[in-house]
């Protein structure tokens, strides 16, 4: 099944460990679940009957799938940990995770340089992969809209990049699950802001809740995940 449809099932499972408290993301590594692709039915198919010589106005209402997006959701494992270690991963002392904020990352490039990561706020961005229909990026993400946030130690302002908050229960809404678009010049990264147990799109609880751009005439994206816990 392709890989680009919103609204797949991922479970993440995220084991996280830093030798340099909150220097930077760390790289995250995930248990994934199946992939699901909404089910566009005909049960409710409209029709009409049609007379020689008539002419009827209809109003059309139609539910389509995106091909340019991809959707990951899921929790942060309570064996994510915090650690005091030497260079040879030999561990003095490791703290389990409260999640009270930060951030999981999502980039087509698994070498980020987070030294240069700032806000992006071309919203055009990666719509060579999205395209230009309803559903392009400039029409999914706003404009100097974000809250603000710290990447390690760089300060994303608020109002600085373009921004976009996922769906609760199928809805609309501004005030979980944020989700901003950042750059380190070379690389364009997709940032969910953490949430503890929040509800979700379909009612269930999750810490996260991300879309990411998917080249709608190709069959797959590689997306490389990273994970800042406070």
């Amino acid at each position: 099944m392709r890989l680009n449809k919103l609204i797949m099932v991922a479970i993440f499972m995220l084991a996280i460990s830093a030798a340099f408290a909150y220097a930077q993301p760390s790289c995250a590594s995930i248990t994934a679940g199946a992939d699901e692709r909404g089910n566009i039915s005909c049960t409710n198919q409209g029709n009409a009957t049609a007379a020689g010589g008539n002419l009827t106005e209809i109003n059309v209402t139609v539910t389509s799938i995106t091909e340019a997006w991809h959707g990951f959701y899921g929790q942060i494992t309570s064996n994510s940990t915090l650690t005091l270690e030497d260079a040879a991963g030999f561990r003095m002392y490791s703290w389990n995770f409260t999640i009270s904020g930060g951030e999981i990352y999502a980039s087509r490039s698994n070498g980020v340089n987070w030294a240069t990561i700032a806000a992006e706020n071309d919203c055009t961005t990666d719509e060579a992969l999205t395209g230009t229909g309803s559903d392009r990026t400039n029409l999914t993400f706003a404009p100097s809209s974000n809250s603000a946030f710290e990447v390690g130690t760089v300060a994303i302002a608020a109002g600085s990049a373009c921004s976009t908050h996922t769906y609760v229960n199928s809805s609309a809404q501004a005030a979980t699950f944020e989700e901003v678009i950042l750059d380190d010049t070379t690389n364009i990264v997709y940032a969910g802001l953490l949430e503890s147990d929040s509800q979700g799109f379909d009612n269930g609880n999750y810490d996260f809740q991300i879309i990411v751009p998917d080249n709608r005439t190709s069959a797959v994206e590689t997306y490389y995940f990273y994970a800042e816990l406070s």
